[in-house]
């Protein structure tokens, strides 16, 4: 009867073959390192969620660094800020967030092309108006239009 070889690790973590795969022997040995409490208090929870073990989040480190270290990825450590000139954003809206404002031209009656006299407001809508001489002796009365500011 073959006999089948188990993995030396309670959580059954297993390698894919990957560049620093010539290193995994294949057995775990018990070894101590020393970390901060706090940071170690952190990690362990977060590394038994996410794979299954602090020992695999350690070796999944420790193979990143080999690979990176045998096919050339060098960390930098730059002496001198990075200067970027220009950042340019350009935010394309959709239609309907594409607002466009309408600005009423000053100095003119809301309903001719007179100097105002004042700003006035239409009761029944709440909408505020500039009017001219004419047109404010001929609404305002109290009763659908009011004044706001006379000039």
């Amino acid at each position: 009867m073959a006999e089948t070889k188990q993995a030396d690790s309670i959580s059954k973590v297993h390698f894919s073959k990957s560049a620093a795969y010539k290193y995994v022997s294949g057995k775990r040995e018990p070894i101590t390192i020393r970390v901060d409490k706090g940071l170690y208090s952190a990690f362990k929870p977060l590394s038994k969620r996410i794979y299954g073990s602090t020992c695999k989040a350690i070796e999944i480190y420790m193979i990143t660094l080999i690979e990176a270290a045998e096919n050339g990825v060098h960390f930098s450590n730059t002496e001198k800020p990075i200067n970027i000139e220009k950042i340019v954003i350009e935010r394309n809206l959709r239609p309907r967030r594409n607002l466009e404002f309408v600005e009423e031209e000053k100095g003119k009656c809301h309903y001719c092309n007179r100097l105002p006299v004042g700003e006035f407001v239409y009761l029944k809508t709440g909408g505020k108006y500039p009017l001219c001489k004419f047109h404010a002796s001929e609404f305002v009365n109290g009763k659908t239009w009011g004044v706001v500011k006379r000039e």
